[in-house]
C-alpha cells in the first residue's frame, strides 16, 4: 500500500465489529472490517475504487451504520469520470452484498465527487448522504434498508468552493427529521431539513451571515431531544461561531465569535452531546495554538459556559476567567494543532477527542464532563509518526458501540504511519493498547 492519507472508523451497534476505511496517496479507497473481539480482519480488503491523485486530498468516501441492524454502509466515488453517480456496498456481518449505483438526475453537474458525508437516523436503517463535486453543487440521496432514492436533484447549486468540508449532515433524534448544513456563497451558512412526515426537503434558508466564505461546518445531536448543535467555521475570516438549533429554530444566545482560529483545511472545530446531560460540548483550535478551547451549551438552563470553571462564556476571544471559553491546559500538543474531532461515548458522559498537529503526533484527550485529561494512567498519545499530506486526515476514533453486558467503554482508534499500512489501537477505558498494523493481524489480503 502507498502512503495512507485517509482514515475513518466506525462501529457497529449490534456486532464487535469495526469498518476501516482508507484513502491512499495512489488515490485507491479500501474497506475492511476489524472483528474487535478477535483483533482479526474478517475479509479481504475492498479494493474497487481508484479516484486518482488530483483529489485525493479530499474525501470521496463515508461510512454510516444502520442503527437496527447493524449493518455498514458505504458510499464512494469509484473512478475519475465526470459522472453522475455515487457506488455503495453493504457490510450485513459477513459479507459485502452487491454493488449499488446513486444515480443523480442530469440536472446534476456530471463531475467527480470530491467530499462525501453521511448521518444515521436513530432506530432505524435509514441514512442520509450528502456529496459536493468539482462544481458548486450539493446532491443528496436518501437510503432506506434496502436502496437509495434521490429525492431532490440539488440542495444548492451555489455552495461555497468545496476544497473543504464546508456541509454536515445530521438527525433530529425525536422527530427523526434530517438536517443540511452548508456554506454558501462567499458569506452564508444555510440550512435545509428533510421532513420525516412529507419526505421532502425544505428550500435553503439562512443561519448566520457570516460575511466571509465558510469553510467548516460540524452538526451534533442531542440523543435526547431534537436539538442540534452547529460550529461554523473557521471561515475565511478565521471566525468560529457556535449555534443551537432547538427542533423549530435557531436561538439567539450565543456567544460573540472567535475571530483568529487556526486556519486549516482539515476539520478543527467540533461538537458532541454528552448521552445524558443535556449538555453540548464545542471545541475549536486558536491560531498557532499547541491546545485548545472549549466550552458548553446547557440545554436546560439555555447557557454558555466553561465547565472547568462555571464561568458564563460571552465572548468566544476572551480568556477563561474573563468570559471567555475554557483553555486550562497549556501545550497540549507539540505544534500547532491541524486537526481535532470529538466522539460521544454512548455508555457514559465522556467525550474523547482525537488530536493532529504538525509535528505529526496523533494524541487523544477526554473530556470527563468538566476537564480535559489526559486518561487515568496519562498515556494519551497514539502516534508521534503519523502519515499526513496537507488537507487529508490520517487519524480517526470510535468507541464500540455494541456492549451487551455494560461495563467500561472502549472503542478503536486508526491512523496511518510513515512508510507503513493503517494501523490500530484499542482504548481500553484508561489508556490505549498494543499499537496493531494490518501484517500483524493476519486475516484477509493486505493490500
Amino acid at each position: 500500500i502507498s502512503q495512507v492519507e485517509w482514515v475513518k472508523v466506525v462501529s457497529s451497534t449490534t456486532r464487535n465489529q469495526t469498518l476501516f476505511g482508507v484513502i491512499d496517496e495512489d488515490g485507491d479507497i479500501l474497506f475492511n472490517v476489524l472483528n474487535v473481539s478477535t483483533g482479526a480482519w474478517m475479509n479481504n480488503w475492498v479494493d474497487d475504487s481508484n479516484i486518482g491523485t488530483t483529489y485525493d486530498g479530499q474525501r470521496g468516501f463515508d461510512i454510516a451504520v444502520e442503527q437496527t441492524t447493524g449493518d455498514f454502509v458505504v458510499v464512494y466515488e469509484n473512478s475519475t469520470s465526470a459522472d453522475r453517480y455515487l457506488r455503495s456496498k453493504v457490510w450485513n456481518g459477513t459479507a459485502w452484498n452487491s454493488l449499488e449505483t446513486i444515480n443523480f438526475t442530469l440536472s446534476v453537474a456530471a463531475e467527480q465527487q470530491l467530499f462525501i458525508v453521511m448521518a444515521s437516523k436513530p432506530n432505524t436503517e435509514e441514512i442520509m448522504m450528502a456529496s459536493a463535486g468539482t462544481s458548486d453543487d450539493i446532491s443528496v440521496a436518501r437510503w432506506n434498508g434496502t436502496n437509495w432514492t434521490v429525492n431532490i436533484p440539488n440542495i444548492t447549486l451555489t455552495a461555497a468552493a468545496i476544497d473543504y468540508e464546508r456541509f454536515s449532515i445530521a438527525y433530529e433524534s425525536l422527530s427523526g427529521d434530517a438536517m443540511l448544513v452548508w456554506g454558501e456563497g462567499t458569506t452564508l451558512a444555510n440550512y435545509s431539513i428533510f421532513s420525516n412526515t412529507t419526505q421532502t426537503w425544505s428550500a435553503g434558508k439562512q443561519i448566520r451571515n457570516r460575511t466571509a466564505v465558510v469553510q467548516q461546518v460540524q452538526l451534533c445531536s442531542d440523543p435526547e431531544s431534537d436539538y442540534i448543535g452547529a460550529i461554523l467555521g473557521p471561515d475565511a475570516a478565521a471566525d468560529v461561531l457556535a449555534v443551537i438549533w432547538n427542533g423549530t429554530d435557531w436561538l439567539n444566545s450565543e456567544p460573540f465569535e472567535e475571530d483568529a482560529a487556526e486556519m486549516v483545511s482539515t476539520i478543527n472545530a467540533d461538537c458532541s452531546w454528552t448521552k445524558n446531560t443535556s449538555t453540548a460540548l464545542f471545541s475549536y483550535v486558536d491560531s498557532n495554538a499547541l491546545d485548545f478551547r472549549f466550552f458548553t451549551y446547557n440545554k436546560t438552563l439555555n447557557n454558555w459556559t466553561c465547565p472547568t470553571n462555571n464561568s458564563i462564556v460571552l465572548n468566544l476571544t476572551k480568556t477563561m476567567n474573563a468570559g471567555g471559553p475554557c483553555n486550562e491546559t497549556v501545550n497540549m500538543m507539540s505544534d500547532d494543532i491541524e486537526e481535532l474531532r470529538s466522539f460521544s461515548d454512548p455508555n457514559s458522559n465522556n467525550i474523547l477527542f482525537v488530536g493532529f498537529d504538525l509535528q505529526f503526533d496523533t494524541e487523544i484527550f477526554l473530556f470527563n464532563g468538566t476537564n480535559i485529561t489526559q486518561g487515568l494512567n496519562g498515556n494519551m498519545w497514539l502516534e508521534n509518526n503519523t502519515q499526513w499530506i496537507t488537507s487529508t486526515e490520517p487519524s480517526y476514533f470510535d468507541w464500540v458501540r455494541y456492549n451487551p453486558g455494560g461495563g467500561p467503554s472502549w472503542g478503536v482508534a486508526g491512523y496511518g504511519e510513515i512508510g507503513e499500512a493503517p494501523r490500530w489501537r484499542f482504548w481500553n477505558s484508561t489508556d490505549f493498547g498494543i499499537e496493531q498494523n494490518s501484517s500483524e493481524l493476519g486475516a484477509g489480503a493486505i493490500f
